[in-house]
């Protein structure tokens, strides 16, 4: 499971690129776009399972002052590490100057969007599908 795998949603100042790589068993992840991609927020996800088929997992986010990226880090690896049950490490930065409303839900779909397929990716590779 060596290299990087990367997928993408959107275009233009409204793109989003989730980008990750296999650290050991566990997934370390950045979700980056818009006119500044930067690091804005970091979270970590850990699975915990219940039962037999339940699989839950938690969260720890550090954000930088003033970002908002958190909410997506913390959603987005929460997700991530559900569905592929592994660690999940994921940096988040996503940035469009003087965004309205209808630009940031844009931005969001185009990061869950990303991060889904990312996750599709990242899971043929852990089953060899």
């Amino acid at each position: 499971m060596a290299g990087s795998f990367s997928a993408s949603a959107g275009a233009g100042r409204h793109a989003v690129t989730a980008e990750a790589a296999f650290i050991g068993r566990d997934v370390m992840a950045a979700l980056h776009g818009g006119e500044r991609p930067h690091v804005g927020a970091v979270a970590l996800a850990s699975p915990c399972t219940s039962g037999d088929t339940d699989v839950r997992a938690y969260a720890s986010v550090i954000s930088a002052p003033g970002h908002r990226d958190d909410v997506l880090a913390h959603r987005l690896s929460l997700a991530m590490s559900r569905e592929l049950g592994r660690t999940v490490c994921m940096a988040a930065g996503i940035h469009v100057g003087n965004a309205t409303g209808e630009d940031i839900r844009q931005l969001v779909r185009n990061a869950e969007d990303a991060a889904r397929k990312l996750t599709n990716i990242l899971k043929e590779q852990i089953h060899g599908s």
